[in-house]
């Protein structure tokens, strides 16, 4: 069932990139190399999410590292 959750989120990447490769083209190489590294790295936090649903998110994230502050903080 992982598998077509991974086929899926492939072929997301691969119809959004499609749609900016007219663009792309006419764009600088810094430009392009950032384009497909986010790219990338959007494909690969995809996979993560589906081979482990279980993994905290920003939200946990953002939560762990301003709890201390907060605490600080308080009155």
């Amino acid at each position: 069932m992982k598998i077509i959750g991974y086929i899926l989120w492939t072929l997301i990447i691969v119809g959004l990139s499609a749609l900016h490769i007219h663009a792309l083209q006419r764009s600088s190489l810094k430009m392009r190399t950032t384009f497909w590294v986010l790219t990338s790295t959007g494909w690969l936090l995809g996979i993560l999410v589906f081979h482990h649903p279980t993994l905290p998110g920003p939200n946990d994230l953002t939560k762990e590292l301003f709890q201390p502050l907060g605490k600080w903080l308080k009155p």
